[in-house]
């Protein structure tokens, strides 16, 4: 037979191990939310976020000419592929060089002004 002592420390060793089991469930809950909430907007997907080339932006000038209104920045890389445009940057994979120095590319730039933030080089 258990003695009465016993069961009351039992019971409080129960109740504590549920609460610290919940504490743990609540803060791990929380955590996840914040990194859900702090995932990257922007266009992150092939052809943008519909993958259909169509922006969700409103407010969009009609025609892009280059060096006409509404035209803010350009920078000269070789390659077929989409940027990726994440929060402030825009992220372009291309290639640079001829022949044997011909090397693939990936650069960031500032989404604003197109400044040059990094680049990376392969061969």
């Amino acid at each position: 037979m258990i003695q009465p002592m016993r069961i009351h420390y039992f019971r409080r060793i129960c109740r504590l191990a549920v609460g610290v089991t919940l504490l743990v469930f609540a803060v791990t809950s929380a955590i996840s939310s914040a990194q859900a909430a702090s995932k990257a907007d922007g266009w992150l997907n092939w052809r943008g976020p519909l993958e259909s080339g169509v922006s969700l932006e409103t407010g969009l000038p009609d025609r892009c000419i280059p060096g006409g209104d509404g035209f803010l920045w350009d920078y000269p890389i070789s390659g077929g592929g989409t940027p990726v445009i994440a929060g402030e940057r825009v992220y372009v994979f291309g290639y640079r060089g001829d022949g044997p120095d011909l090397q693939e590319v990936l650069i960031c730039l500032e989404a604003g002004t197109g400044k040059l933030l990094w680049e990376r080089r392969f061969n």
